[in-house]
């Protein structure tokens, strides 16, 4: 008890920051191997919390159809906690990959085991908050010893902080101011003098002003 009370609190601080979120809902198919279960269809309800831009913290509930357990008809019930990383590329198309833990509940006749899931999938972009999705799980059970492989599609909204991270510019530094040279003063030309006007300029002049 107190090891999920434990969990309850790390995950509701998580789910407590400021990030974006995204709701999904989907339908799929489970596939049961070594289980005295029949395969059956089962519906799914997300809710994610973006940690950075390519990795989401997922919160998943799951309920199957009536199906046969045990030549019994129960129902599959399953929570699932996994961490999701998107792979970035230039198209609509965004791949991804997924893994995490829960717990599943069978009613009926069977034991109600902690889980272990792994998986791929792909993201359709119809706009900036809606997307379609298609991936593929799998899932062990290992106290009862069954394996389970799902094939799920649905759709997710995305909203708060959807916005993609806008591209910091590099800061130019500013282009040095070429130096100018001053200009060369333009040289005087020395003034010839004839005080006395005796055509002896008064440099050599002995009596200039005579």
């Amino acid at each position: 008890m107190k090891k999920i009370l434990g969990i309850s609190v790390v995950v509701a601080s998580l789910f407590a920051t400021n990030n974006g979120y995204e709701v999904g809902v989907g339908m799929g198919r489970d596939y049961i191997s070594n289980a005295p279960i029949n395969n059956n269809n089962f519906g799914n309800i997300e809710i994610g919390k973006y940690l950075s831009k390519n990795n989401i913290l997922k919160l998943e509930f799951e309920k199957s159809e009536k199906t046969n357990v045990n030549t019994q008809n129960e129902t599959l019930t399953r929570t699932l906690l996994n961490v999701e990383h998107c792979f970035d590329n230039e198209t609509k198309f965004t791949p991804y990959v997924f893994a995490g833990t829960g717990y599943q509940w069978v009613s009926g006749a069977y034991n109600n085991e902690i889980v272990a899931d792994a998986g791929v999938g792909v993201k359709y972009a119809i706009d900036n908050t809606l997307s379609t999705f298609a991936q593929t799980r799998f899932l062990r059970d290992f106290a009862n010893n069954d394996n389970h492989k799902s094939f799920l599609i649905g759709v997710e909204y995305k909203f708060g902080q959807t916005q993609p991270l806008q591209k910091v510019e590099p800061i130019q530094k500013p282009k040095p101011k070429p130096i100018q040279k001053p200009k060369p003063k333009p040289i005087q030309k020395p003034v010839v003098l004839y005080s006395d006007n005796d055509g002896v300029i008064d440099s050599m002049d002995k009596c200039p002003n005579i």
